[in-house]
């Protein structure tokens, strides 16, 4: 008699790593997860074709994360996952594409008092990222 035996996994994504600005020298963090699986996920992170992180965690979310960001920083990042259950690989499923784009925040304050006999003025200055919201 042949026995034929099958196995169903189901896989679907949790969480997609998404665009970025990120400033030089802060961290930024890319999240990739899988739900509904049924076995291990192993994950790999990409910048372009070069990998750059093997999470070994085997958890249901992965987390790449670069501690300070460098002007080359700068790239498209995907993560692959590949399920493993019973001792089956399923996969590599591919997460979409997310980019990191890096940014030079230089940010300077300064302050000069000039004083007469009757006036008194102060003067605040600030040049840098006209991204920030407040000082």
């Amino acid at each position: 008699a042949v026995v034929s035996t099958q196995s169903t996994f189901f896989f679907s994504a949790l969480t997609q790593p998404t665009d970025t600005i990120a400033n030089v020298g802060s961290p930024v963090t890319l999240t990739a997860g899988v739900t509904g699986n049924t076995g291990t996920p192993s994950y790999l992170w990409y910048n372009e074709d070069a990998l750059v992180f093997n999470d070994t965690n085997n958890d249901a979310t992965s987390k790449f994360v670069i501690a300070s960001v460098v002007a080359d920083s700068a790239g498209v990042y995907r993560c692959e996952v590949t399920m493993e259950t019973d001792g089956i690989k399923t996969g590599p499923y591919d997460s979409n594409n997310a980019s990191i784009s890096t940014r030079d925040v230089a940010t300077s304050f300064g302050a000069t008092t000039d004083t007469t006999e009757t006036t008194q003025a102060f003067t605040c200055t600030y040049t840098g990222d006209d991204d920030v919201k407040s000082v």
